[in-house]
């Protein structure tokens, strides 16, 4: 079933999907991690999920810090994704067992990316004495210091250079590599049988 318009079709929903997702495991991370309602970026992802958020947890309640209507809301919009996207190649709709295990290592690999990228993204800013002191650095710090801390007190700085990035960021590739990647090939074979 492909045609002309469906490797426009696959970006599209990709990305779509993708931006908005990763805006919800921000939501999600920031209201566990406690980051300040008032962070103009806090305001930004709160007011662009808002919408689908807010009538959710007026039906599901969070649990031990985490806010369940949108670990609902974000294997719902991966099924979603998902679905359409092997649709869109295949030309079918996937069996349902091969369905969940893609979204659920689908989800876990775009964590571990979302936490890949900020990594980087506080490195490069630790080098600009101006993007120091802004709010992308403040949710982007609270997002990365929970696991990087831990590495710290294993690995101390030399010479005051710390190699606490550069070891969480081989960890979460290999994780990736070993855990994730895997389980999406196997889901995808799964699905297509």
């Amino acid at each position: 079933m492909m045609t002309a318009f469906t490797n426009p079709g696959i970006f599209l929903v990709g990305l779509i999907f993708d931006l908005y997702i990763i805006i919800l495991m921000l939501r999600l991370l920031m209201q566990k991690l406690g980051a300040s309602y008032y962070n103009p970026i806090s305001q930004v992802v709160i007011r662009l999920t808002n919408i689908f958020v807010s009538p959710l947890q007026r039906i599901i309640p969070g649990f031990k810090g985490f806010d369940l209507a949108i670990v609902l809301l974000l294997v719902l919009l991966e099924f979603i994704q998902v679905l359409l996207l092997l649709w869109l190649r295949a030309g079918w709709l996937p069996k349902f067992s091969g369905l969940v295990i893609i979204v659920i290592a689908t989800l876990g690999n775009k964590f571990l990316n979302l936490y890949f990228y900020a990594i980087i993204l506080r490195v490069v800013m630790s080098w600009i004495a101006s993007l120091q002191h802004n709010p992308i650095a403040e949710i982007i710090f609270l997002i990365t210091e929970p696991l990087m801390r831990p590495i710290r007190r294993l690995i101390p700085s030399i010479a005051g250079f710390d190699f606490s990035p550069i070891v969480l960021l081989i960890l979460l590739q290999l994780i990736s590599i070993l855990v994730f990647r895997p389980l999406i090939e196997f889901g995808t074979q799964l699905a297509l049988m």
